[in-house]
C-alpha cells in the first residue's frame, strides 16, 4: 500500500508542474510573435483577461 500512496501523492505534483511549464512556454511564445499586447499582460492576475488565458492553457493541455 505505501507505494499506491507514494504513486498517487506525486501525480497533482507532476500535473500542477507540467501545467506551469506548459503555461509559461505558451506565454513566452506569445509575447515572443507579438500577440500579447505588453509584459504587463503576461504578469498572472493583472489584468481581467488572465482567466481566458489559464482557460486557453487549460484547453491545451
Amino acid at each position: 500500500t505505501q507505494g499506491i500512496v507514494t504513486s498517487l501523492s506525486r501525480m497533482p505534483t507532476f500535473r500542477r508542474r507540467f501545467h506551469d511549464l506548459i503555461r509559461t512556454l505558451y506565454l513566452e511564445s506569445k509575447e515572443k510573435t507579438g500577440m500579447a499586447s505588453s509584459k504587463h499582460d503576461l504578469n498572472e492576475g493583472a489584468d481581467p483577461e488572465s482567466s481566458s488565458r489559464t482557460k486557453e492553457v487549460d484547453a491545451i493541455v
